[in-house]
């Protein structure tokens, strides 16, 4: 089974500062792909790369920084209907919560 990490983004940073495309990753295990990050940008350069939502395994958050998850709804929006080959199924986004084991975990943002 093929492994292969795309960088869909690597600016970092809330502000836009330049033509580079906001934090996102792809990671392609054979025919599926979970998507880390929704930086801004991400959805396009999804879709260049040959991504479709009908693919997506899942997604993950890695924190709630606005350049982590600003083009989140973006991304989901993207796959709706015909002929982009979009989400057939529920699609799990995963990302920090409480931690019940950190002396302050119950005031986390979850």
């Amino acid at each position: 089974m093929s492994v292969e990490l795309i960088t869909l983004g690597t600016a970092a940073g809330p502000a836009i500062r330049g033509p580079e495309n906001g934090i996102s990753s792809a990671l392609v295990v054979g025919d599926a792909f979970y998507m880390v990050d929704f930086g801004l940008g991400c959805t396009r350069v999804a879709h260049q790369a040959g991504l479709r939502g009908k693919d997506l395994a899942a997604g993950f958050v890695t924190h709630l920084h606005s350049d982590h998850v600003v083009e989140l709804p973006g991304f989901l929006l993207w796959n709706w209907g015909r002929p982009v080959d979009g989400f057939t199924a529920p699609v799990s986004i995963l990302g920090p919560g409480r931690d019940d084991t950190h002396p302050a975990g119950h005031t986390l943002a979850g």
